[in-house]
């Protein structure tokens, strides 16, 4: 089993500082297994600090995770000027729609995935930009 994922880059030749970089160092890059925990986090519904209630239904949620992935969570969840930052229920009115494709959107935020088609394309989109999520979109 592979613990470490150590990768080799090219660095600037050795220097006198200890802050720079030089050929004798080496990148440790998990950033995979780290979103692997991100995301069982919210398949799990573990360690959830609020619950966002979008047409009846209920979706555990951090409040970290909300706030690194969207400007307006960001300003909703930290600002003691909007009454939702104390709450550990918030209900948000979404179109039926819209409703049907958030806990696809909602695991996009853990997983940086989501599967679009035809029909859910413009809901998410909504949703995207009323949460102001900015999304960088690599078709495979």
């Amino acid at each position: 089993m592979n613990y470490l994922n150590v990768v080799s880059s090219p660095l600037s030749a050795s220097s006198d500082s200890k802050d720079e970089p030089n050929n004798e160092d080496l990148e440790v890059d998990n950033s995979k297994s780290v979103l692997l925990k991100i995301a069982t986090l919210y398949a799990e519904q573990l360690m959830s600090d609020l619950v966002l209630e979008v047409a009846g239904v209920g979706y555990p949620a951090h409040r970290l995770i909300l706030c690194a992935s969207s400007e307006v969570f960001q300003v909703m969840l930290m600002n003691r000027e909007w009454s939702e930052w104390c709450e550990s229920r918030i209900v948000l009115q979404e179109t039926p729609i819209a409703a049907s494709v958030f806990p696809h959107f909602l695991k996009y935020f853990y997983t940086g995935q989501i599967k679009i088609s035809h029909q859910t394309v413009l809901p998410v989109l909504s949703l995207a930009d009323k949460y102001n999520v900015k999304v960088s979109i690599k078709v495979s």
